[in-house]
């Protein structure tokens, strides 16, 4: 019918899950998971039940594996609401090692 409700999953064309969470009505609930195409978690948070805006945030990382660039903030994605983040979110590299943690 339109509506986003229930389970969502991306997947990148290797078959790895890209983005893993669940919707309530087209609004993002519970928790979402963001990941690298290597399979390792790139970001883990929760959104609040209503629309809003993006706080603006930086994440800056680098080692020989692990770079910014290969880093997408997963707040590309978003059903046809923006909604606000809602308290901590965490932010890991390549590795799966925890880089950052942003209170929103």
């Amino acid at each position: 019918k339109g509506v986003m409700h229930g389970e969502f999953k991306e997947f990148y064309s290797n078959g790895k899950i890209k983005v893993k969470g669940y919707y309530e009505n087209n609004l993002m609930i519970k928790r979402w998971y963001y990941f690298y195409d290597n399979g390792i978690v790139q970001a883990e948070g929760k959104y609040y039940k209503k629309a809003g805006h993006v706080k603006p945030f930086s994440i800056n990382f680098s080692d020989s594996s692990c770079s910014t660039e290969n880093f997408l903030p997963p707040f590309e994605f978003a059903s046809e609401y923006e909604q606000l983040k809602k308290g901590v979110w965490k932010f890991y590299d390549c590795k799966g090692v925890l880089r950052k943690k942003i209170r929103f």
